[in-house]
Parts: C-alpha cells; structure tokens; sequence
C-alpha cells in the first residue's frame, strides 16, 4: 500500500489560489503589482500537478501504477502544461474579444515557464514525502 497524499493540503492551496485571486481581481492588484501574476502561476501549476498525481494514485488502485521519479515528474510536468496552455488559449481569446489588454507571446511564455516551475515543485513535494513508492 502506497502513502495517500493529505486531500487537506489540495484544499488549502485552491482555498489560497482563490482567496488571492478574489482579492487581487477587487483591488486591480494584477495590474498594480505586475509581478503578482507569477505566484500565481506558480501555485496554479503546483496545484494542478498535485492534484494530477493524487488522481492519478488514488483512483483505480487495483491497477498497477508506474512509480518510477521520472514518470512522477514527465506527468507532474505534462498536467501542469495542458492547464497552463489551456488557461493561455483562454486568456489570449478573452483579451481579443473582450479585453483587448495587449497581453502578448512574451507574457504567454513567462506564464508557461511558472507554471513549469510549480509543477516541478509539486513532483519534487510528491516524490520528497513518497506517495509515488508502496510501502
């Protein structure tokens, strides 16, 4: 039986992501505070790894898992770039029929890399603690 990931943190870290959001988006802090979008990102990605690989181990558990570090980390990483490039396709189509803020392929990127950057966090969370080995 392999270590379950605490349901608990996933929580408090989506509670945290909205929180700020909503508190960001009242106070236009994203467009005071430039540099706020990048935790963000990075927490975005770091949640939706976790929440990837805990899937990912929990359902099904009849079923062998690959459990090796670099498939934890390449599915950590993939999870973390389909949102994340969804979440961009999304932004992109707002700001040209909405919005028209200018946001462009540089900020696109910038976003992709933090979101990279949680998801790595989230895998080396997943892999540091364990979930990934049977006990």
């Amino acid at each position: 039986m392999a270590k379950t990931f605490p349901v608990w943190m996933l929580v408090a870290l989506i509670f945290i992501i909205a929180v700020g959001n909503a508190i960001a988006d009242y106070w236009h802090l994203y467009f005071y505070l430039r540099w706020l979008d990048i935790p963000m990102h990075i927490m975005g990605g770091l949640w939706v790894s976790l929440f990837a690989l805990v899937g990912y181990y929990t359902f099904f558990a009849g079923k062998p898992k690959d459990r090796s570090s670099f498939f934890v980390i390449a599915f950590a990483i993939a999870a973390g770039l389909t949102i994340g490039l969804g979440w961009e396709i999304f932004e992109f189509e707002v700001d040209k029929h909405i919005a028209a803020s200018g946001i462009d392929l540089g900020d696109t990127l910038k976003d992709l890399v933090d979101d990279f950057i949680g998801a790595c966090i989230g895998a080396a969370i997943f892999l540091k603690r364990g979930y990934n080995v049977l006990i």
